[in-house]
């Protein structure tokens, strides 16, 4: 009497069960093979199969790259940690070029306006004024209309 019979409720639970993932390969092509189960909404199983081909990547370096990564480490990495990394906790603020803030844009226009006005040319300012003014009186004295006919 060592044998005992599955009871119905025995049954349910190994309906239930889902098979493991599971992976073959890579074969002579280099695919894998990955099969995976799940269950769907309406409560069937659903089998998933995947194959992925693997590629081997070769990666040619420079003798002085070979030296380096040879070298003996130093500081934190001497404990046998791979990559050690410190994060730096710097807030780093990106702008995207060309564009600049409203109050950079207005310290811009007020630097120009001012660098115009002391050169005295057209761009404006007191120079730039008394210089077409001049211009102006010599065109009236010298009696010549816009036309292009004299007095």
């Amino acid at each position: 009497t060592g044998l005992t019979m599955a009871s119905w409720g025995d049954e349910a639970t190994q309906d239930d069960f889902l098979p493991p993932r599971s992976v073959s390969g890579p074969d002579e092509n280099g695919v894998k093979t990955i099969t995976e189960y799940r269950r769907r909404s309406d409560g069937k199983k659903e089998k998933i199969v995947r194959k992925v081909k693997t590629v081997v990547v070769k990666e040619l370096t420079t003798a002085e790259t070979r030296r380096r990564q040879r070298l003996p480490r130093f500081g934190a990495a001497v404990k046998g940690e791979e990559g050690v990394t410190i994060r730096s906790v710097d807030e780093i603020v990106i702008e995207k070029p060309g564009r600049a803030s409203d109050q950079d844009t207005a310290a811009l226009v007020s630097q120009l306006t001012a660098a115009m006005s002391r050169r005295g040319n057209n761009a404006g300012g007191a120079a730039s004024n008394e210089f077409w003014a001049k211009k102006a009186e010599n065109f009236n004295a010298s009696g010549i209309s816009m036309s292009g006919e004299g007095k």
